[in-house]
């Protein structure tokens, strides 16, 4: 039977991966559907059930017909398609209508669009519905359909007239290589529908590691204490033939360096297209509701979603899937790059692991002695690092041979203070600055130093050698101060001061005397 306009929902609207695509056709002399493996798929290799479901009833236009032996699976399908816990039966189909035009006819679905997706623009979005649709007649097509085998990519499928198709992926050997493709309905050209008479077969490569990426890191460097926002990026899959048990699990390899809270506040799953995470009844978070801490090789923590789970996101199968985390940078990226990478087990099939993020982190160092040259007796001396914020971010003491060390700082400038002098020196001091820049070539940190400088170093007891390394002095007597420069000045200002402390002391008690003597 004619119809009026055809459920182009139901047929464009999930592309491979985000519900029923349903392309269409015109009827051309050659009549040919091209499945493309898109930017992740793979078609080659595959093998499909492919069977009629509606033909166009004249070339180019927007006018289809039910064929006969896929009418009654076709009103089973909408059925199936369209159950709720309101409507369990699901919709029905009257008596004597195409079944098709029916679902495409009106506002069936309560949106004020089609059943199976908006038919109004193209291309058409597919919905939960149209998904659902899609994969409710896979077993006709097992039982009805044209078996043909790609052996190219993309690949051709010819077809005996311009319609409507369903195209099931039967693939058994694609089993830990690749997943099945969706269930596709898609058309042949039809210039009406603006229809190519192709279609991307968006499944994924088993072999393809999900993507890892951080933000809250400063030109690939960090500082302890830092917070990093880490990203998992997988695709959601088909569930389309798997059994009960199937799962598809992100594992995370961090590296010593990084403090993770496996908390469900903290590790969340994320759908393209949402801003809102997935309730947390929908996936696992192994080890559960504690702080973990990486090694670099075994798994951190892991993410799974069953098939139960992932069954109600079919009509978002092939989008984006991702895990989003916080990570607290610990003591341990002193030492060592922090790096993060991850993997995807689907279906019990690794990708292996994929690029690493590898972040890292500066150090630098400095001597501080006496003014005879000495640097024992250093004890009780404490420096500060603070950042060109004003913070605090770092404290050290020097070693037993006068060495101070900072380490695990991000690229920046810093001030460097002496905040408490080494026991039995004059509370003198001097402040410098370094400017730290992580050097990716040779793995290594480039200090700039600033020293000389009259506003923080006034008694000039900063020093650098011709070879960049920098000494810090104590003095234990004023007298032991430079008498150049600054520094110079300085101390005649001192011993200026002293003297006419002096002189005013002398004078007050000459006058005390002669009164005393008067009286």
């Amino acid at each position: 039977m004619r119809m009026r306009k055809l459920f182009a929902g139901v047929i464009a609207a999930a592309t491979m991966l985000g519900g029923l695509a349903l392309g269409a056709s015109t009827a051309n002399a050659a009549e040919t559907i091209t499945l493309n493996p898109g930017a992740t798929g793979v078609v080659a290799g595959h093998t499909y059930k492919v069977v009629e479901l509606a033909k166009y009833v004249t070339p180019d236009t927007q006018e289809i017909q039910t064929v006969a032996g896929a009418h009654d699976a076709i009103v089973t399908a909408i059925a199936a398609a369209t159950k709720s816990d309101s409507n369990p039966d699901g919709l029905q189909v009257p008596t004597g209508v195409d079944p098709l035009v029916w679902a495409q006819s009106g506002d069936l679905n309560g949106t004020g669009a089609p059943l199976f997706g908006d038919s109004s623009a193209f291309p058409w979005n597919g919905n939960a519905a149209s998904r659902a649709f899609a994969d409710a007649l896979v077993e006709y097509a097992k039982a009805n359909g044209t078996d043909v085998t790609a052996d190219t990519e993309p690949y051709n499928i010819s077809v005996s007239e311009g319609g409507l198709y369903l195209i099931v992926d039967t693939t058994e050997a694609a089993e830990g290589v690749t997943q099945k493709s969706l269930p596709i309905i898609v058309g042949t050209a039809n210039t009406a529908f603006n229809y190519k008479g192709e279609i991307d077969v968006k499944n994924q490569d088993k072999d393809i590691p999900p993507t890892k990426t951080v933000t809250g890191d400063t030109d690939k460097t960090v500082s302890v204490g830092d917070t990093l926002s880490y990203t998992i990026e997988g695709t959601v899959p088909s569930t389309t033939g798997q059994s009960a048990d199937y799962t598809y699990v992100f594992n995370d390899y961090a590296s010593a360096g990084l403090s993770i809270d496996t908390h469900k506040t903290n590790v969340k799953v994320y759908v393209e297209g949402s801003e809102q995470p997935l309730a947390d009844t929908e996936y696992t978070v192994t080890p559960a509701d504690q702080t973990v801490t990486g090694d670099g090789t075994n798994v951190t923590f892991s993410v799974t979603l069953t098939k139960a789970a992932l069954d109600k996101l079919q009509d978002k199968a092939g989008k984006k899937l991702s895990v989003k985390y916080a990570a607290t940078v610990t003591d341990d990226a002193k030492t060592n790059p922090v790096t993060n990478s991850a993997e995807v087990v689907n279906g019990g099939n690794s990708s292996g692991q994929g690029t690493p993020v590898e972040l890292y982190s500066n150090k630098f160092d400095f001597t501080k002695v006496f003014a005879d040259g000495s640097k024992q007796g250093l004890t009780g001396a404490v420096f500060t690092v603070t950042d060109e914020a004003g913070t605090i971010v770092a404290t050290a003491s020097p070693d037993a041979d006068g060495k101070v060390s900072f380490s695990g700082l991000k690229n920046g400038t810093y001030t460097v203070a002496e905040t408490t002098v080494a026991t039995g020196a004059q509370n003198v001091t001097g402040k410098f600055t370094v400017k730290l820049t992580y050097n990716e070539t040779t793995k290594k940190t480039d200090a700039e130093y600033t020293v000389n400088n009259v506003t923080l170093d006034p008694y000039d007891l900063v020093k650098q050698d011709d070879k960049g390394a920098v000494t810090v002095t104590n003095v234990k007597s004023i007298t032991q101060l430079p008498l150049t420069g600054a520094a110079g000045t300085a101390l005649f200002t001192v011993i200026g001061l002293l003297l006419a402390g002096a002189a005013a002391t002398v004078a007050l008690k000459s006058r005390e005397t002669k009164r005393a003597l008067r009286a």
